[in-house]
């Protein structure tokens, strides 16, 4: 089975074979594809403990927001796992604020002094991406860490109220923009990609798939792209950004998934009944272990900027996913770290946006 992949780029002679080390590593080396969220935030502690403050004024307390932490999700699990060691503040943002408030509900029944708020937030739409920005600058004066988690996968083409592919909408453009705005106040950006960003660059003359025939993968893999390309961007400009891959996980992202869908992308690693073939070699992490990698990203202070994570650690430079086999062996991108590359993307995101930074 060959996954499908993104011919401009797979023509390019990549690095077939190599796997390249990234500069800089991790301060738990031990950590893993079964590290859980809670074993990461129980080592990285003092990092998020160190973020209260004794001021009663909540504009004079340093927080962390995280996007996208409805249950049933890695942002919750995130949320949670952070929650238990008392930041002083935790913004949850995301478009539903039933969902957000329900979130809230069920970390403060587990932890009845967190400090939580909630902020409305529709990623794919920039005005609601200004309004959100505008209500967390009057909230707090500083974030130590935001977590772009919030994302879409694989959806039918569609169009946002701005005009641009909602893929590429909301699993950049409108993180992008947030980070932007509220770039003044940050200490660090966790960015939550995808190994399928190894199928894909961006297309930089075609962001919106509007002359080639539209792909919901290739479009989620391009997006993805974008992710690891923004942490690029963000550290050039003096903001600490880390993207990372959390994994495989089976979480309600993938409910636009149809069953072709997933039997084209992961078929044969499963048997007809579901069940996982033994000689698969891969499996499904859970929400805890999908969520760790976020939770290494957003506070280990091992970490300088600009790196892909996996499985907790740095992960290596690859080529081009030529098929699942490939793919599922993780790393990252040449074309996902190129300096060129985040500086063609931040250009071409100012157009598409509107607006200069």
């Amino acid at each position: 089975m060959t996954v499908q992949t993104d011919e401009q780029h797979t023509a390019e002679p990549a690095l077939k074979s190599q796997h390249l080390p990234q500069a800089g590593t991790t301060s738990h080396p031990e950590f893993g594809a079964k590290t859980t969220a809670s074993e990461a935030a129980a080592a990285f502690a003092d990092q998020i403990k160190g973020k209260t403050s004794m001021s009663l004024n909540l504009a004079q307390l340093t927080s962390v927001l995280i996007t996208g932490p409805s249950q049933g999700g890695i942002g919750y699990e995130t949320a949670l796992a952070i929650a238990r060691y008392a930041p002083a503040l935790l913004l949850l943002a995301g478009r539903d604020i039933s969902r957000l408030e329900a979130a809230a509900a069920a970390i403060r029944s587990e932890l009845p002094n967190a400090h939580l708020s909630t902020v409305e937030l529709d990623l794919s739409s920039l005005s609601s991406v200004r309004a959100a920005a505008a209500q967390i600058k009057t909230t707090v004066d500083r974030l130590d860490v935001l977590i772009n988690n919030a994302g879409i996968m694989m959806t039918p083409h569609q169009l946002t109220e701005d005009g641009h592919e909602s893929q590429f909408a909301t699993n950049h453009l409108g993180p992008w923009l947030l980070t932007n705005l509220l770039r003044p106040t940050l200490g660090r950006v966790a960015i939550v990609s995808s190994v399928a960003h190894r199928t894909s660059p961006v297309h930089f003359d075609d962001p919106n798939f509007a002359s080639r025939p539209y792909s919901n993968f290739l479009s989620y893999a391009q997006s993805k792209t974008a992710c690891v390309l923004d942490a690029v961007g963000f550290n050039v400009r003096g903001v600490q950004a880390v993207a990372l891959h959390p994994g495989g996980i089976r979480t309600n992202l993938g409910r636009y998934l149809s069953k072709e869908d997933m039997k084209g992308m992961i078929g044969r690693f499963f048997n007809d009944d579901g069940s996982m073939r033994e000689d698969s070699g891969w499996e499904f992490k859970t929400l805890e272990q999908g969520a760790s990698t976020t939770i290494v990203a957003a506070f280990d202070p091992a970490l300088r900027g600009g790196e892909y994570l996996d499985d907790c650690q740095v992960a290596s430079v690859v080529g081009a996913a030529r098929d699942m086999t490939e793919l599922m062996q993780g790393g990252v991108a040449e074309h996902a770290l190129s300096r060129d590359n985040a500086e063609r993307l931040w250009v071409l995101t100012e157009k598409m946006i509107g607006e200069s930074f």
